[in-house]
């Protein structure tokens, strides 16, 4: 939405209140009249609210995702084969490992669902990829375990794109995740749900925690790298329970009231003031955990808080990536040519 839709933070805001109230309420039997087993909720109203925010901004239901216009904020989505159970990544922009025939013919409709289409939740999205003879069938769903906190994936392309080694180009990092996972097991009948949902959890915190190591002499140091995310409140609040929004909300707001939290706050507004470039990697997802989570909303995107577009004078090279979990924000350093 921020990236290739171009839209405010504050609409971005409004659009995952409406999908989380519209895309969760029709429920499916696990399995179909046919035997077939489907997911829990219809994607058919999932997918008419995504259309109606790609109107809402402007553009018609087969918008492609790829985008050609000059010095625009670069967008790419992760989500698995089914065929192959391997990463599969939706760019809106050419690089040296971008499939062609998914740049060419993906709608930001498909990449959306491929990225939603969360297990036992909504059904993965069938696309002919290629056309003629050549053209064939795969199906897609949600990056799941090992892809939810994105920023290995987000570090791979950068490096594709504008070359490395990265750490000297990098001005600032932003990773605001989802909320910490809690440390006792899951119990009632959502075992297996909690289960994954924890899993899920742990392993954005785990890359998360990786990252800061591998770079904590370079970035780190620097203070280049800011990681927020909610300490407390929703340990065990489901990808579907929208009705549970409040409460996201609340938590939320009292982790960002907390001495700790304000204060890594104003470090990373200090970084970013000081930048002379608008330069973004931003990832962005459509699950309800993101609701009301961003703790410096004028960090994302190629517009500020209240949703005036950046000056159209300064250098503006960026790249917005959408998944399942984590968001992170990276500016490039202005001397990158």
């Amino acid at each position: 939405m921020l990236g290739r839709l171009r839209m405010t933070v504050r609409e971005c805001i409004d659009a995952y209140i409406a999908l989380a109230d519209r895309a969760f309420t029709k429920e499916h039997h696990r399995v179909s009249l046919k035997g077939n087993v489907q997911g829990r909720f219809d994607h058919h109203a999932l997918e008419s609210i995504i259309i109606e925010t790609v109107q809402s901004a402007g553009y018609g239901p087969d918008e492609l995702l790829k985008d050609e216009t000059p010095n625009t904020c670069k967008v790419f989505v992760c989500a698995l084969s089914e065929r192959t159970n391997t990463l599969v990544t939706f760019t809106s922009y050419q690089a040296p490992r971008v499939d062609r025939e998914l740049l060419d013919q993906t709608t930001i409709l498909q990449a959306c669902r491929a990225t939603s289409a969360t297990s036992s939740f909504f059904d993965p999205l069938v696309m002919r990829i290629g056309r003629g003879g050549a053209g064939y069938d795969d199906s897609f769903i949600d990056g799941a375990l090992g892809h939810n906190n994105p920023i290995r994936q987000l570090w791979t392309e950068a490096g594709d794109v504008w070359g490395g080694p990265l750490d000297h180009k990098i001005a600032c990092i932003v990773s605001i995740g989802t909320g910490k996972p809690a440390l006792g097991d899951f119990t009632s009948g959502a075992l297996d749900m909690g289960k994954r949902l924890l899993a899920v959890s742990t392993e954005s915190e785990m890359t998360a925690d990786q990252f800061y190591n591998d770079h904590r002499y370079g970035l780190v140091k620097a203070h280049r790298y800011h990681r927020f995310t909610v300490e407390r409140g929703l340990e065990k609040i489901g990808l579907e329970e929208a009705k549970e929004k409040s409460m996201i909300i609340r938590a939320t707001k009292e982790y960002l009231k907390g001495g700790e939290t304000f204060d890594k706050i104003q470090a990373c507004s200090e970084t970013l003031a000081t930048r002379k470039s608008v330069s973004t990697f931003a990832y962005i997802h459509l699950q309800l955990e993101t609701l009301d989570h961003d703790p410096e909303p004028a960090v994302l995107g190629s517009r500020n808080l209240e949703g005036s577009t950046q000056s159209s004078s300064m250098s503006h090279r960026s790249v917005a990536a959408q998944g399942p979990k984590d968001a992170i924000h990276l500016d490039l350093a202005a001397s990158i040519p």
